[in-house]
């Protein structure tokens, strides 16, 4: 297996950038998860994200795309790595199915 197969099967080619944010094609997914169903206090306090920021992507509900999200007003390239970085974590705790 080349080193470029193995990239793309571990997930580790990015497949679009938004603000200079690169995401592979997982965390594209993950990410729409997470700005789609996570609590607001989720957004606020788990990810750490701008209070602005979780107020403009909830209202903005719901996103078919990466590229919308970093289309909403206060959502800017720090917004965007933290979603990123959070959407595992928030997933592996249960995600949209953790009954909060």
């Amino acid at each position: 297996m080349s080193l470029g197969e193995l990239a793309a099967e571990l997930d580790l080619i990015p497949v679009v950038e938004i603000e200079g944010v690169p995401f592979s094609e997982g965390e594209v997914n993950q990410t729409l998860l997470l700005v789609n169903f996570a609590a607001f206090e989720d957004l606020d306090r788990g990810a750490s994200i701008d209070v602005r920021a979780v107020d403009a992507l909830v209202f903005g509900r719901p996103y078919d795309s990466i590229i919308s999200v970093g289309e909403r007003p206060i959502v800017g390239p720090t917004t965007l790595a933290r979603l990123r970085s959070f959407a595992p974590e928030w997933l592996a705790e249960g995600g949209p199915y953790s009954g909060d």
